[in-house]
């Protein structure tokens, strides 16, 4: 089981290795393995005190098993402890509480309660041999045949072998774009991922025409956007109607009459004589002349404005920058009205190429307790420019058992041949528990990875390096290696 928690600067990452279960009294062994870290740093070298209680709850309530605290070694924030003194008596719901004290000493640091799953109590399975007999102890009349006395206890198994899972990254010697290794024993297993499908292309950005008043789709005239084979439109609306005419104004009043014009000379009068006859008619006075026009009539006020009709909608087009929340690498977006915006967002722009170098190595190197290079495992990368360069080693260990002590080597990859300082969390460590039975040339698997960062185009080699801890043999040594390098840059 992994469980990872932090309380104050402290952190506990852990897996539990759970041993072969034995018909005895005796604790079978479950080997807790874990990376103590300090505000996310490896925490220091040295002594530290590890308190475990086991609860049948997730908070408070009493523990029902418990190892008192006990001093711990750790090593480049990595230590290992056997807690299957927990586990003697099964739990329905187990929860594990872990304290610890830092080597200057001072009260413990608890850490939050993590599950148990049922694998430490799979060691238990012996408990159910419990229920093959009745025990007739203390009971009258018991038949002769079932009073014998108990068999001897058997034989102590030998300590089951852990699953130890890693994680491959792209580029691996096994799986090329990356995935997992399990190791039981001697026995190792792939998982690999598979082949990534291809890059997506860049987004196409849309064509935008303005549209003239007649146009076949936007009668009005508006814009329209083309973005591969579809076209959106956003027309301008209608013009509104024309409003009601306003009343016309009353007449003007008629203006005066222009005076009568002069009468005309009156004829001469006939000589006095005799009844004359009537004289002729004298012609009629020529017509004055008409008088002035009258005034025109005041004109008639303006009649009230009819309603405006409903203005057209507009379309508010707004370029958008490389990160914004929608397009993340830019593009536009186009407002119609009080609609939801449409958006026309660029693609992502293609990735960027990766440099890539390997290195086999099958001969040997023994493994002392100085620092060890493996001769011909290095690996050398030419970087264009600046970046990262992660460099990985799937290597294969022929180690011995012969001390009866624990035996742990510790592998690391470094810019230099002779570098065994660098153990930060990047190395791995490989470990034979003490109590296994001696043995001879049993090869172990497993891979060890580390980032360099580069700030300028130029070669550059790293090399796998090793280091034996404890139970040291002349028979230790490395056996395989292969190393790939890859550049990435900023």
């Amino acid at each position: 089981m992994v469980r990872e928690r932090a309380l104050g600067g402290w952190l506990v990452l852990a897996l539990c290795v759970v041993g072969t279960p034995a018909r005895s009294a005796t604790p079978e062994a479950v080997i807790y393995q874990g990376t103590l870290t300090d505000n996310g740093q490896p925490a220091a070298d040295g002594t530290y005190s590890l308190h475990y209680r086991l609860y049948g709850q997730q908070s408070a309530g009493t523990a029902v098993a418990e190892i008192p605290a006990h001093t711990v070694l750790v090593r480049g924030g990595r230590f290992s402890d056997d807690i299957g003194a927990l586990f003697s008596t099964p739990v329905a719901d187990a929860w594990l509480e872990i304290a610890v004290a830092p080597p200057s000493g001072g009260a413990e640091d608890v850490l939050p309660r993590t599950r148990v799953t049922a694998v430490p109590y799979a060691v238990r399975a012996a408990v159910a041999e419990l229920a093959e007999g009745v025990d007739w102890t203390d009971v009258r009349n018991a038949p002769n045949p079932l009073q014998g006395p108990p068999g001897p206890t058997g034989p102590t198994g030998p300590t089951g072998v852990g699953v130890v899972g890693l994680t491959l990254p792209p580029g691996d010697g096994t799986c090329t774009y990356g995935g997992s290794m399990f190791t039981v024993g001697t026995t190792v297993t792939y998982a690999c991922n598979g082949t990534p499908g291809p890059a997506g292309g860049n987004g196409a950005s849309p064509v935008i025409a303005s549209l003239a008043a007649g146009h076949a789709t936007c009668t009005a005239g508006g814009a329209s956007f083309t973005l591969g084979g579809t076209t959106t439109y956003a027309c301008t609306g209608a013009a509104g109607t024309a409003g009601a005419r306003g009343d016309t104004g009353p007449t003007g009043a008629t203006g005066p009459t222009g005076p009568t014009g002069p009468t005309g000379p009156r004829g001469d009068t006939g000589a006095q004589g005799l009844q004359g006859s009537q004289g002729v008619k004298g012609d009629t006075g020529a017509t004055g002349p008409a008088g002035p026009k009258g005034d025109t009539g005041a004109a008639g006020g303006v009649g009230a404005t009819g309603p405006t009709g409903p203005a057209g909608t507009s379309v508010t087009t707004t370029t958008l920058p490389v990160g914004d929340a929608t397009c993340l690498y830019g593009g536009s977006r186009f407002q119609l009205g009080a609609g939801a915006p449409t958006y026309a967002c660029t693609g992502a722009p293609g990735g960027a190429g990766q440099v890539v170098a390997t290195d086999l190595n099958t001969g040997t190197t023994a493994i002392g307790l100085a620092c060890t290079h493996y001769t011909g495992s290095e690996v050398t990368i030419a970087a264009p420019g600046p970046g990262k360069i992660m460099v990985r080693s799937v290597f294969r260990l022929n180690m011995s058992h012969a001390n009866l002590t624990k035996d742990r080597i510790i592998l690391n990859i470094a810019s230099t041949s002779t570098d065994c300082s660098a153990f930060t969390g990047d190395e791995t460590d490989v470990q034979i528990p003490a109590e296994l039975p001696t043995f001879s040339g049993v090869q172990y698997s497993g891979f060890v990875e580390r980032v360099f960062t580069v700030g300028a185009a130029g070669s550059y080699t790293y090399y796998l390096n090793g280091e034996s801890w404890s139970g040291d043999t002349t028979a230790d040594q490395f056996y395989y290696a292969a190393m790939t390098a890859h550049f990435v840059p900023n």
